[in-house]
């Protein structure tokens, strides 16, 4: 039997595969992840969204009420998804206990009564904005250090 040889975890770090993604695989999903949203009109029926695929959420609008369903789907003649309940405080006042509602419901809407439907889709200007002022900041706050570990001013000149 031959001896193992003996292997710190710096030489098991190095052996195994590296599990981080490349850094432009990092950068997109991290862009993705805290990308701006906002509602976009839909131009076809809730039937057409739903038979394209796989939807999350819709925000619905009648004429009464506009909510958000959660894993909508066609059943009969009405859209059908989970509404998400805000809860309600506990105390409306120092005397009297309300209890909380329940944090989802299961939501109906009459096909025929959806006058808008709406679908989350990603705001590219606003995330691009938004990435752009950080990596401004960034350069920004790099310029400032090294002009105070360095000296940058006006006298600083050779």
């Amino acid at each position: 039997m031959l001896p193992l040889p003996e292997l710190t975890v710096k030489d098991m770090a190095r052996r195994l595969p590296s599990l981080r993604p490349p850094p432009k695989v990092a950068v997109l999903i991290a862009l993705l992840s805290t990308a701006c949203h906002r509602w976009a009109p839909t131009q076809v029926t809730p039937q057409e969204l739903l038979a394209e695929g796989r939807v999350r959420r819709l925000r619905v609008t009648t004429r009464d009420d506009r909510i958000v369903l959660h894993g909508p789907e066609i059943v009969t003649d009405s859209l059908v998804g989970v509404e998400k309940v805000r809860r309600a405080p506990m105390f409306l006042n120092a005397g009297s206990y309300t209890p909380e509602p329940p944090r989802r419901r299961r939501h109906a809407v009459a096909l025929q009564d959806v006058t808008r439907v709406e679908r989350r889709r990603v705001d590219v200007l606003a995330t691009a904005a938004v990435a752009a002022a950080g990596a401004g900041a960034t350069f920004v706050g790099a310029v400032v250090v090294a002009c105070a570990t360095s000296g940058c001013g006006p006298g600083d000149a050779p």
